[in-house]
């Protein structure tokens, strides 16, 4: 199966680049995006239409796209939206004592 997106709503990122395309969700949906390692890392190959795809990623290289965005952007991301989603009301209820 297919999936089509209208046109106006695609990204314009150029989606071999993580960073771009994780930076215009952020901008597009602010406060949506939540960041997060799949595996620790992602490593995806497959055969496509009679051709070889190759997604592999390190934990670092994960990590790096995150670190790409603006600081306050970074935080909602990584921090805001887990806090929310886990509905802990202090930050510091995550942290060992």
């Amino acid at each position: 199966m297919r999936f089509r997106v209208a046109p106006e709503r695609r990204l314009e990122a150029f989606h071999t680049d993580p960073d771009d395309v994780l930076s215009q969700l952020a901008d597009r949906y602010p406060g949506k995006p939540i960041w997060g390692p799949d595996h620790p890392f992602q490593s995806h190959v497959a055969e496509l239409v009679g051709a070889s795809v190759s997604l592999r990623r390190t934990f670092d290289e994960e990590a790096a796209c995150l670190f790409s965005l603006p600081e306050a952007v970074r935080s909602v991301v990584a921090l805001d939206r887990l806090l929310a989603l886990s509905d802990v009301a202090h930050e510091s209820l995550l942290s060992p004592r």
